[in-house]
Formats: C-alpha cells, sequence, structure tokens
C-alpha cells in the first residue's frame, strides 16, 4: 500500500516549507563582536565586528555601531548574504543608536556636531537598506543626551531632549512639545538610547532604572533593575530580583522580557597596584522574565545589548 508512503513524503515536504517557528536574537559579545542566536539558544552566528545592534522586525538585517578612536558611525549587516558596512548617506562622525521602525525599512539614530551647524544632539532617520533618504527630526533639540522611540503606528518619534519632550512626525516636523514632567511614563531608564520600550499592543512599557539605596552585586554602585509599568492605571512593578544587575530589557512577546545582567558569581576583582585602583571584569549575560516576575532563566553566556526579531 502506498499512501504510507505518500503522507510521509508530504509531511517531509511541509517541513521544508513551513517558516522557522523562532525568533532570531541578536546580542553583542567580547566586546565589540555582533552576534545572532535562535531564542531557543541554537544557530549562534558571529555576524560581524561592531557594538550595541539592532536587529529587523523580520530578522534578515542588523544595524549596529562601529566605533573607532575618533568616531562612531551606524552600520548595516545583511545576514543573509553575509555582508556588512557602514552606511555612507549618514554626515558626521558621532552617531549612535539605531532603532528599527516595525516594517523594518527606517532607522531612527542619534547624532551629534553635524558639519557646518551647532554642537547638539540630534535625531536621524534613515532608509538602511538603500543607504539613502537621510533626514534629521527638527532643529537641535538638546546638548545633553536624548532618549527617542518610535511610537507603533510608525508615523511619529517621541523624544526627549533635556527637561521637554517632543513629537515628531517621520518626515522631521515637529508636531508638538511639552515639558517632561507632563510624561505620562516618568521613569525612561538611562544610558545612550534611553531604556524603555513600549508592548506592541501599547498597554504596557518595560523599563529599566537605578535603585537609590540598592548596591549593585559586589561592585561599589547602585543596582539596576527592570519595571512592568501598566499605562492605564499607572501602577509599576518590579520584575527582578535584587541579586541580579538587569538593564536594556526588549520585548520577545507580549508576555516575555529579554535582558542583560550579571550577579555577583559574573564579577572577577582585579587587585588594585601600586598605580591602579581596584578593578572589576563583568561577564554579563542574557536573560529572560515573564511579565509578572515569575519564571526567570538564564539564557546565553557572554552577552549583552540584546535586540530581537518580531517575526519568526
Amino acid at each position: 500500500m502506498m499512501f504510507p508512503n505518500i503522507i510521509c513524503a508530504f509531511m517531509v515536504l511541509l517541513a521544508t516549507q513551513v517558516p522557522r517557528s523562532v525568533r532570531t536574537i541578536a546580542f553583542e559579545r567580547n566586546p565589540d563582536e555582533i552576534w545572532v542566536v535562535d531564542e531557543n539558544g541554537k544557530n549562534a552566528k558571529f555576524i560581524c565586528k561592531g557594538m550595541s545592534p539592532a536587529i529587523d522586525p523580520s530578522g534578515h538585517h542588523i544595524a549596529y555601531v562601529y566605533a573607532t578612536a575618533n568616531s562612531r558611525s551606524i552600520g548595516f549587516a545583511d545576514i543573509k548574504k553575509g555582508t556588512s558596512g557602514i552606511l555612507r548617506s549618514i554626515p558626521g562622525n558621532n552617531s549612535f543608536g539605531p532603532q528599527w521602525n516595525r516594517d523594518g525599512d527606517r532607522l531612527l539614530f542619534f547624532l551629534h556636531s553635524l558639519p557646518g551647524s551647532m554642537v547638539g544632539w540630534r535625531i536621524g532617520i534613515v532608509n538602511p537598506i538603500e543607504d539613502s533618504e537621510f533626514h534629521v527630526l527638527g532643529e537641535i533639540l538638546s546638548t545633553d543626551l536624548l532618549t527617542a522611540r518610535w511610537r507603533e503606528d510608525d508615523n511619529s518619534v517621541i523624544c526627549i531632549g533635556g527637561t521637554t519632550v517632543y513629537r515628531f512626525s517621520a518626515n522631521g516636523n515637529l508636531e508638538e512639545s511639552y515639558p517632561a514632567t507632563q510624561l505620562e511614563s516618568q521613569k525612561q531608564g538611562s544610558g545612550p538610547a534611553g531604556f524603555y520600550w513600549f508592548s506592541s499592543e501599547g498597554t504596557s512599557m518595560v523599563y529599566e532604572t537605578d535603585m537609590p539605596g540598592e548596591r549593585a552585586p559586589v561592585l561599589p554602585d547602585v543596582n539596576s533593575a527592570l519595571f512592568i509599568k501598566d499605562l492605564k492605571s499607572g501602577k509599576s512593578k518590579r520584575i527582578t530580583p535584587k541579586d541580579i544587575c538587569a538593564m536594556r530589557p526588549v520585548w520577545l512577546s507580549a508576555n516575555l522580557i529579554l535582558f542583560d545582567g550579571f550577579t555577583a558569581k559574573d564579577i572577577k576583582i582585579i587587585p588594585a597596584t601600586k598605580n591602579h585602583d581596584v578593578g572589576y571584569d563583568i561577564t554579563r549575560s542574557l536573560y529572560f522574565v515573564d511579565k509578572d516576575g515569575k519564571h526567570l532563566r538564564r539564557f546565553i553566556d557572554n552577552a549583552s545589548w540584546p535586540s530581537a526579531s518580531r517575526t519568526p
């Protein structure tokens, strides 16, 4: 009887055509190396030299920062083709913090001191696929570091510069501005890109914040923790324990958070010498945690700056 053989052959054919059911995660390692891995921990692969990776929603491309002694530039890597390089349409020599829009055809990033302009921070937009369509959002927003995020509709950008919140259209027009004290989400997190992310349905926000009075593991520094904020009620809940210094959270799904962090076991103390104070060698790792703070688990060692694709 041939039916079993036909069915087996058909199932094999389906298996070869069904899309991958796991997302791709990009991360930094060693440091200054960009890697990718499947969300199940398989198929880890080195992509290129660089740092602060941001993988596009499809999981096919990575934007990253390429730094030298005198400059920081936005790089672009095609994972399938195995190619990478600097985006030449972006002027200046100090750009960082790339973020993809939902459609994966535009990058938001930070840039400083454009040639021929006053010193200050701006938000740039570029088409990384074609390396074209570069433009800035408004004029200089702040001499301080900026934070910014795409809105979920991809049609506008929210930016915090100094004590002011700005909302720009994607083509660069300033649509509104107001004092940061009026912002619904007061704890924005810290770091160069502002580590807070809105959930895909727009009802929650995960953010990183310092914890005054709580010491980081081993280090003489303030600890860092992750919180989930319900944007409707305004209430926040801590989702990481005190023994992990947690940072750089991203949503992997509606209920799962990916972040990097370290514990006391990940710190090697370098004894002080005549010419140097005591030092600390920290090895970060990636973790998963549920939205409610449960089922915390270590995912991959020697990894930081996670970024996840939206689709398998």
